[in-house]
């Protein structure tokens, strides 16, 4: 889930306005909230951050894969001028 953000963080007694101000000020939605909660919800603080780790690798190897897939086929193009 965004560390930035918590409704549990809310302040006691806070009514459907003042939630609505926080997913407002996070720039995300209710639904958003709700889908991360169902899909952390059963999750143990190390598998969180597990799965956080995993999906920043995610991340750095698509780009890896981006970049390396342009120099082959900025190379490609190099060696057809060459025929």
């Amino acid at each position: 889930m965004n560390d930035r953000f918590s409704v549990t963080r809310a302040p006691s007694g806070v009514g459907i306005n003042g939630v609505a101000e926080i997913y407002r000020r996070a720039g995300i939605s209710q639904a958003t909230y709700f889908n991360w909660k169902r899909q952390y919800q059963k999750l143990a603080p190390l598998e969180i951050r597990r799965l956080k780790q995993i999906k920043d690798e995610n991340t750095k190897l698509r780009t890896l894969v981006a970049d390396l897939t342009l120099d082959r086929e900025i190379l490609q193009a190099i060696d057809r001028r060459r025929i």
